[in-house]
C-alpha cells in the first residue's frame, strides 16, 4: 500500500517526478493482478514492497527539507497524513460496510466487524496476524479488508519515524547516516531471522518491514549529501535497465507464506530504490514510466488500492460460480471509475485547506471513524446481526457455521489426545481416524452412536490420510508420525471393537482440488502443500493396508468410508446466496462427474478391501441417483455439507440411515 504524498522530490528541489507515479502504477497493477488470481502474476504482492520504498523516500525527503528550512512540525506532518489517508479510506470502509451488511452471512459479518475496527484504528496488521487463516489462504479471496495490513504498517511508520528522525536531527545530526544504516540493517536482520520462524509476524509487523521504507529513506539521504551527484548516464543506464528487470522478475516469483519479507522483498525493494535514485528524465526507462496512462494510474493508485479488494471479495462472496474473465474485466473497470471519483471528489478536496479547515476535517473524520467503530462493534457483538435474516436462513447459517467452527477449533495433539471429545458412553467402542473429514463425520455420528449405547473416539489431523509409512516430505512425515501414534492408541484400547477410516481420498490421490464442471470450482489450497499422502499411489495403497493390518492384528473390525461426493460450491453459502437473489435453492451435482473423479479411488479401495477383508461403505449411494444422474446436497434447505466437501450432521444422518449396520453395529 502507498498513501498519497505531497508530490515527488528531486534532490533539494520540489520538482515533480512523473516516473515515480509510473512506479506507483506498476506496483498497484501488480497487486491487483495478484488479488484477481495469483496465477496471473505469482509475485504481484511485491508491488506492496515497491510502495513501501516510495513512501520511505518521499516522506524522508519531505521531513529533511522542512527540517533544513526550520519549518518542520510534527503536528502539521501528522495532520497532512490525516488529510491524505483518512478521507478516502473512511469512504471506502463506509461503502464496504454497507455492502457487507447486505451480502455477508453472520459469521463473516462478525469477522468483518472486527476487521473494520482494526482498519480504522489502524491495527489491521496485528488483527490479521492473529486470525486462523492467513494472507495466502483461499479464505482471503473473500476477505474485503485483507489488504489493510499494509496501510496499517505505513501509518504506524508515520507515527514513529518522524519522531525518531527529528530527535536524531536535533541531538546527533552528524550521526544520522550511521544510525539510519544501523536501524535498517537491524530491521533487515530481524526479517531474515523471523521469516522462517514466525512467518506471520515477519509478514505483518512493522519492525521486520521497516527496512523497506528506510531503504527509500537512504536514497533521500544520499540525494541531500553535499557531494552527491548523479553518475554519468552511460554508467547508470545498465543499472537502471537491470533494476527494471529486477522489478518485473520479482512479480513473477511466486510469493508464498515464508517468502516475504525475507528474501522475497529484497529484489523489488533494491530495484525500486535504484530506479528512484538513478532515473533522470532523459532515460528510456523514465520515459516509459512517465507515459501519461501510467502517470494517471499512479495518481489514483491509493484509491485503486483501497477499492480493488472490497470489489473483488464482495463480488466473489455474492457470486454462485467462479468469476469469469469477463466478470473480472467488468469489476476492474468499475474499480477504476470508483478510484477516479474517489481521487477527484475525496482525495483532492480534502487536501485543500481553502475548502476545508483543519478543524472541519478532524471533526468529520472523527464522526465517521466513530460511526464505523460502533457499527463494527455491533456486528461483532451481535455475532453478525442475525436478526436481519429469516428464521429459516438464520437456523441454516447458525448450524453450518457452528460445525465449521468446531472443526477449526477441535483436533488431536501429537500424542493422540483429542482437544474436543464426546465423553458420553465412555469408554469408547467405536473409533474414527483420518483427516478433517473424520471429525466432520463424528459431529453427527457420535450422537447417533450414543443413542445406541456406544461411545466414540475420534482422532484426526487436517490434511492427513489414515495411512502408515515414511516420507521425506516434511508435511507428509508429520502426518505419518501422527497417524502412527494415533493408530497405536486405538489399537491398544481394548474397549474399541470397530475402527472407521475416513478421508477425502480423491484429494490425496488426484493431487488437485475439485471443479464440478458446472461453475462450482473449489478454491486452490495455498499456504501449505496439498495433502498428497505419499507421492506414489502404490505406496499410498500400501500405507492404507498397513493401517488396516495394525487394527486387525489388535482384533478390531475395520470399515473404510468411501468418498463423499465433493460439491465445488460451499453448500450453505450457495443456499444463502440464492436466498439473497429471491430463489432459495440447494445445488445438485453430476453423478457421472463424481464417478469420473473418483475412479482411481474406487479401484484402490476395492483392491484394498479384497486383500485385507475390510468393509468399504460408499456414501454416494445415499446422495446420488443413477436414474436422475444427480447428487443432492441438502434435504430441502437443510444442507448435507458445512462447506463444499465436509459432511454435516444432517449429511451424516443420511449416510447412517442407509449404512447403520456396517458403521454402527
Amino acid at each position: 500500500m502507498h498513501s498519497p504524498t505531497d508530490g515527488t522530490i528531486r534532490q533539494k528541489g520540489a520538482d515533480y517526478r512523473p516516473e515515480i507515479d509510473g512506479l506507483r502504477a506498476f506496483a498497484v497493477v501488480s497487486v491487483i493482478l495478484f488479488h484477481i488470481d495469483a496465477a496471473l502474476l505469482p509475485g504481484g504482492l511485491a508491488g506492496v514492497d515497491v510502495f513501501f520504498v516510495i513512501s520511505g523516500y518521499l516522506i524522508t525527503s519531505k521531513i529533511l527539507t522542512e527540517a533544513d528550512e526550520g519549518t518542520f512540525s510534527l503536528a502539521r506532518f501528522w495532520l497532512r497524513r490525516l488529510r491524505r489517508i483518512a478521507p478516502a479510506l473512511l469512504v471506502v470502509l463506509l461503502c464496504t460496510a454497507v455492502a457487507a451488511a447486505l451480502i455477508l452471512p453472520p459469521i463473516q459479518l462478525a469477522q468483518f466487524g472486527k476487521a473494520i475496527i482494526a482498519a480504522v484504528l489502524p491495527v489491521s496488521n496485528f488483527y490479521l496476524h492473529h486470525q486462523p487463516t492467513g494472507y495466502f489462504s483461499s479464505d482471503s479471496r473473500t476477505n474485503p479488508l485483507i489488504h489493510m495490513w499494509s496501510l496499517a504498517v505505513e501509518e504506524q511508520f508515520y507515527l514513529l519515524y518522524p519522531v525518531v528522525l527529528l530527535a536524531i536531527l536535533r541531538f546527533k545530526p552528524r550521526a544520522l547516516p550511521a544510525i539510519f544504516a544501523l536501524a535498517l540493517l537491524l530491521s533487515l536482520a530481524l526479517a531474515a531471522v523471523l521469516t522462517p520462524r514466525s512467518p506471520g509476524a515477519a509478514f505483518y509487523y512493522l519492525p521486520p518491514r521497516a527496512w523497506e521504507l528506510m531503504l527509500g529513506g537512504v536514497v533521500a539521504l544520499f540525494e541531500r549529501a553535499e557531494n552527491w551527484t548523479l553518475p554519468a548516464a552511460r554508467r547508470t543506464r545498465p543499472v537502471i535497465w537491470l533494476s527494471l528487470a529486477g522489478l518485473v522478475t520479482a512479480t513473477l516469483i511466486p510469493g508464498e507464506r515464508g517468502w516475504f519479507p525475507w528474501p522475497g522483498a529484497l529484489l523489488p525493494c533494491v530495484s525500486a530504490a535504484a530506479l528512484i535514485a538513478l532515473l533522470r528524465p532523459s532515460d528510456g526507462v523514465a520515459r516509459i514510466l512517465s507515459a501519461p496512462p501510467l502517470v494517471f494510474v499512479g495518481l489514483i493508485s491509493y484509491s485503486l488500492y483501497l477499492w480493488h479488494q472490497p470489489a473483488l471479495a464482495l463480488t466473489r462472496a455474492i457470486s454462485l460460480n467462479a468469476l469469469t474473465p469477463t466478470a473480472y474485466v467488468a469489476i476492474i473497470i468499475a474499480v477504476f471509475v470508483l478510484s477516479w471519483a474517489s481521487w477527484r471528489l475525496v482525495e483532492q478536496p480534502f487536501r485543500r485547506r481553502d475548502l476545508l479547515s483543519d478543524r472541519q476535517v478532524i471533526a468529520g473524520i472523527a464522526v465517521v471513524a466513530a460511526a464505523l467503530i460502533a457499527g463494527g462493534f455491533a456486528c461483532w457483538y451481535t455475532r453478525g446481526w442475525p436478526d436481519r435474516l429469516s428464521a429459516q436462513t438464520r437456523d441454516l447459517m447458525t448450524m453450518s457455521q457452528a460445525e465449521s467452527l468446531r472443526r477449526r477449533d477441535c483436533g488431536t495433539d501429537d500424542q493422540g489426545n483429542p482437544r474436543c471429545a464426546n465423553m458420553a458412553h465412555w469408554p469408547p467402542s467405536l473409533a474414527l481416524i483420518g483427516d478433517s473429514h473424520a471429525f466432520a463425520l463424528s459431529e453427527g455420528f457420535s450422537p447417533l452412536a450414543a443413542e445406541n449405547g456406544r461411545g466414540t473416539l475420534t482422532l484426526w489431523r487436517s490434511a492427513c490420510a489414515p495411512i502408515l509409512g515414511h516420507s521425506n516430505d516434511h508435511h507428509v512425515a508429520k502426518c505419518m508420525r501422527f497417524m502412527d501414534t494415533a493408530s497405536r492408541r486405538i489399537a491398544d484400547n481394548r474397549s474399541i471393537s470397530k475402527v472407521i477410516l475416513v478421508s477425502r481420498w480423491a484429494l490425496h490421490l488426484e493431487r488437485q482440488t475439485f471443479d464440478n464442471g458446472e461453475g462450482g470450482v473449489e478454491a486452490p489450497i495455498s499456504g501449505k502443500p496439498l495433502p498428497l499422502g505419499n507421492r506414489d499411489a502404490a505406496r499410498f495403497e500400501q500405507g492404507l493396508e498397513a493401517m488396516i493390518g495394525r487394527f486387525q492384528q489388535a482384533g478390531k473390525t475395520v470399515v473404510i468410508l468411501g468418498p463423499v461426493p465433493e460439491v465445488g460450491w460451499n453448500v450453505p453459502e450457495y443456499i444463502w446466496k440464492t436466498s439473497l437473489l429471491a430463489h432459495q435453492a440447494a445445488p445438485t451435482t453430476s453423478y457421472a462427474h463424481f464417478r469420473s473423479r473418483q475412479s482411481r479411488t474406487f479401484r484402490m479401495l476395492d483392491n484394498v478391501a479384497r486383500r485385507t477383508g475390510a468393509t468399504v461403505v460408499y456414501p454416494d449411494r445415499a446422495f446420488c441417483s443413477a436414474a436422475t444422474g444427480r447428487c443432492i446436497t441438502a434435504d430441502g434447505m437443510v444442507p448435507f455439507y458445512t462447506d463444499d466437501d465436509h459432511i454435516s450432521a444432517a449429511g451424516t444422518r443420511a449416510i447412517m440411515q442407509r449404512f447403520a449396520d456396517q458403521l454402527l453395529r
